[in-house]
């Protein structure tokens, strides 16, 4: 069970993450994060030492929360697969599975966002973000890398463009969901991405 201090900063976390995804980094101020929490502002440095702390914190949270939810996609797909194909294909289903059930849809993506706002940050967190990004991309580029090792594809192509066109995708997904309202739209483009896959690696 978490303390009533970590308790207090998962709250401010969560508290400043949706208004970051509603106003921006620079357009959200500590005052109002504050007032959201209902803490003192001496209780908000008791656990940030600064706005840049704060930016750091939550990135490093996101991260976290992101890649554990892509490691157990991966796990229960390679647990459940014959085949790296239908690895691969599991993989993805299981995503738009998660989204589909989302009583509310994805905000956004923090990666992007923090991107967008590149300037508002420190190298560190700019670090953290092409870091992060790495580790997430890795985790599709080796199932492709199996994929691609184990069948030849219809045309060439690479697991690194793989992991490319897969990236692009979903964080394509997120953005273009948000400005159009679609919540459907993220799922639509990892199912095409599904077909894509399959097409490309298909016997038939």
């Amino acid at each position: 069970m978490a303390s009533k201090g970590e308790a207090t900063k998962d709250r401010i976390l969560a508290a400043a993450e949706e208004l970051v995804f509603n106003s921006g980094f620079a357009g959200t101020s500590l005052d109002e994060i504050i007032e959201r929490v209902g803490v003192t502002k001496g209780g908000f440095f008791y656990h940030f030492k600064s706005k840049a702390d704060l930016a750091q914190a939550l990135i490093e949270r996101w991260a976290r929360s992101d890649h554990e939810l892509f490691i157990q996609f991966s796990d229960r797909a390679t647990a459940l697969a014959d085949d790296p194909l239908q690895d691969v294909l599991l993989f993805l289903k299981l995503f738009e599975e998660y989204v589909d059930g989302l009583a509310e849809p994805l905000p956004g993506c923090l990666f992007a966002s923090y991107t967008y706002e590149s300037s508002q940050f420190n190298e560190t967190v700019h670090e953290i973000v092409k870091t992060e990004l790495d580790r997430w991309g890795d985790l599709f580029e080796d199932k492709f890398a199996a994929l691609v090792d184990a069948r030849s594809p219809r045309i060439p192509v690479t697991a690194h463009e793989l992991r490319e066109v897969a990236m692009c995708s979903i964080e394509g997904g997120l953005v273009l969901g948000r400005v159009y309202g679609d919540r459907k739209l993220l799922m639509r483009q990892s199912e095409q991405l599904r077909n894509y896959v399959q097409l490309l690696f298909s016997d038939n």
